[in-house]
């Protein structure tokens, strides 16, 4: 396991203590992997209950789907990645970057634009050090 899912995690008071709150800079997206990137590099382990339910209408905030997610979810998607590689990972950070324009040059290409734009002004956002709740949409 590399993080746990938000909806579904349960911490202790002594890892909010060594480890601290979420990052606010996520917003949304990544705030996790952030956490647990964080928990572990302090001695931390992530475990789970198999035998525990959880419900979780996943996306239904911003209308994601499984047709790739609402341009609202990909803005903020696609910015905390490029944040979280930034933050961890510095050194992958410019493959990390290509390969996030390549995925908005392919949204382009299928023909949606609305997408690919979230994608692009997602990354810039990262570029100009914009974090938490920072969208806007485009007029149309």
């Amino acid at each position: 396991m590399d993080y746990v899912v938000g909806a579904s995690m349960l911490v202790s008071r002594r890892f909010l203590e060594k480890v601290g709150l979420m990052d606010d800079r996520y917003f949304l997206y990544s705030e996790e992997h952030d956490w647990a990137q964080r928990g572990r590099a302090r001695g931390f382990k992530l475990a789970y209950a198999p035998e525990s339910i959880v419900y979780h209408k996943h996306g239904a905030t911003i209308g994601t789907n499984a047709s790739g997610g609402s341009e609202l979810s990909l803005y903020y998607l696609y910015r905390n990645k490029a944040v979280f590689t930034a933050k961890h990972y510095r050194h992958l950070l410019p493959l990390v970057m290509s390969s996030l324009a390549w995925d908005g040059l392919k949204f382009l290409l299928k023909g949606k634009p609305g997408k690919s734009f979230a994608v692009f002004k997602g990354l810039a956002a990262f570029l100009a050090g914009q974090t938490g709740p920072s969208y806007k949409r485009p007029n149309p």
